[in-house]
């Protein structure tokens, strides 16, 4: 309820960004995040998250390719635009077809939570949920929680987009 209320009151794409970034992280289990959209046929990270001392850290807008970024295991990523399967690592260092990924055998990540965003039946976002101090850490309730809200998500990021784009002609 609560990402769903901050969602309709906010209309300014950072700020969005921002919040939502704020409650995945608060509810979803996840240490660290990113946000992906596409913009003119490219993929880009515009949204990153990361907890520290207790307190989350968030950039938005950042308009960084994934490819050249080294923020995240770049096979998922690249999976899941391909299949747009919703993915759930307990432990993707040992176990899945992602072993091999380079991020991942640097860092060390094991939980990783990777879903699409779809709008209007199309692929418009990518959510990338990380939680670096423990195996298993994204329960089915989460993933389910964040799987329903990911329509709303995708909705709210389009029509922040394009209140952004009526600004910019006006």
């Amino acid at each position: 309820l609560r990402a769903s209320k901050a969602m309709m009151e906010e209309i300014e794409l950072d700020k969005l960004l921002a919040k939502l970034m704020r409650i995945v992280l608060e509810n979803g289990g996840a240490t660290r995040g990113l946000i992906m959209l596409e913009d003119k046929g490219k993929w880009l990270i515009e949204a990153e998250a990361e907890t520290s001392n207790g307190r989350i850290e968030v950039q938005s807008t950042l308009g960084i390719s994934p490819s050249n970024s080294n923020k995240l295991a770049e096979s998922i990523a690249n999976f899941l635009f391909r299949t747009n399967f919703f993915i759930v690592l307990d432990n993707a260092t040992r176990e899945g077809q992602f072993v091999n990924d380079p991020y991942l055998q640097t860092t060390g990540i094991s939980s990783i939570l990777c879903m699409p965003l779809i709008n209007q039946g199309k692929l418009s976002g990518i959510l990338y949920l990380e939680n670096n101090l423990a195996k298993g850490a994204f329960t089915k309730q989460q993933a389910e929680v964040l799987n329903i809200l990911s329509a709303e998500i995708a909705i709210s990021i389009n029509n922040a987009r394009l209140y952004y784009n009526l600004n910019s002609i006006n």
